[in-house]
């Protein structure tokens, strides 16, 4: 069976829908929490973070069946 190039873009578009899917539930709740994204300028990432009373919430999310070590590299 040929996936194509949708395979190789499998990551980001799990990313998209788990951020999406936060950012829908937070305006039915009224939520009025805002979500970030950071880059550094060599590449290093936090995929999702938010404020919550004095300190940040930070996510790195991964569509992945097993956790690796490379993962968590940056």
């Amino acid at each position: 069976m040929d996936i194509g190039p949708t395979f190789s873009l499998w990551g980001n578009i799990f990313e998209n829908m788990v951020i999406s899917d936060l950012l829908k539930k937070n305006e039915h709740r009224i939520g009025m929490r805002e979500y970030f994204f950071w880059r550094d300028s060599k590449g290093h990432e936090i995929d999702l973070m938010y404020l919550e009373g004095d300190a940040f919430n930070i996510y790195e999310i991964k569509a992945s069946s097993n956790i690796q070590s490379k993962m968590f590299e940056g």
